[in-house]
């Protein structure tokens, strides 16, 4: 029975290139992005979700409950050199980088623990 990996942030970057590896290595991919996918592929599944919107938990919440992850990657992030004279954006990077995976581990921990 193939893997299943449940990968967030994936449509670009380091994400896109960790799910075309996952994929070609026979696993089933469930993908988590803020913009389409550009995959098609009978083993990958993607959601349009933001992970600081209120509908992300419940999202991953239900995708944890209904499949059998083996792996979760949580590849969203926002890279930016910090300017300690206009910190506006820092709270958002924070959601995105920590609080976003903080969402993603208490839906997907307890399900990868008891397996």
């Amino acid at each position: 029975m193939p893997q299943t990996a449940l990968l967030v942030g994936n449509s670009d970057g380091i994400g896109l290139a960790a799910t075309k590896r996952l994929l070609a290595k026979g696993w089933n991919v469930i993908g988590v992005s803020r913009s389409a996918s550009p995959l098609e592929d009978p083993a990958y599944r993607h959601h349009i979700a933001d992970v600081t919107d209120t509908d992300y938990s419940r999202l991953v919440t239900e995708l944890a409950r209904d499949n059998p992850f083996d792996l979760c990657l949580y590849l969203a992030g926002i890279g930016e050199p910090l300017d300690p004279s206009d910190m506006s954006r820092e709270a958002h990077i924070i959601e995105v980088n920590l609080t976003g995976m903080v969402h993603t581990a208490a839906a997907v921990m307890p399900r990868l623990r008891s397996a």
